[in-house]
């Protein structure tokens, strides 16, 4: 059997399917996904509409010491990022999923589907304030966009 990557013609085998050009994928289908790292099953393709905004923190102290001019500080490792991501939902269904997804307010999982987001393939997300609102203002538009704010996490200790 032949086989390609996404988006590639197949080699070693018929080139043309029916007049057009043969395509096939393996391994994961093509897309950014979210799963539930409880049920890895419980996975669906979503769009990404941005993710900027990164903010990687470092706690730490300036402690002032008698008889020193210059202070003492006092400083952690850098936390892993957290920003504002932004997806959308095209149609009642798949926002009803995410909607279950967000609802426990636990750690998602996400498989970004372009190395550009420079995130292992996958990356653990805490998601906390939610904010859903319509793309078009029309009372009967499905497409919904969601602002999360994440905080990229290890992945959860499953039992």
């Amino acid at each position: 059997m032949a086989r390609a990557n996404w988006g590639q013609p197949i080699t070693g085998g018929p080139d043309r399917l029916w007049g057009t050009e043969a395509y096939t994928w393996k391994g994961d289908p093509p897309g950014d996904r979210f799963f539930d790292p409880y049920n890895p099953l419980n996975e669906k393709l979503i769009t990404i509409e941005s993710w900027q905004d990164l903010t990687y923190d470092a706690s730490g102290d300036v402690v002032r010491v008698y008889g020193r001019a210059d202070p003492v500080v006092v400083t952690d490792i850098r936390s892993y990022p957290s920003g504002s991501l932004k997806v959308v939902t095209l149609d009642q269904p798949q926002r009803e999923w995410l909607g279950s997804l967000l609802a426990p307010g636990r750690v998602i999982g996400f498989y970004p589907s372009d190395p550009s987001f420079g995130y292992p393939s996958p990356t653990y997300l805490y998601v906390g304030k939610v904010l859903q609102s319509r793309v078009v203002r029309r009372v009967t538009a499905q497409e919904r966009r969601w602002d999360l704010d994440v905080q990229v996490v290890e992945a959860p200790v499953i039992s």
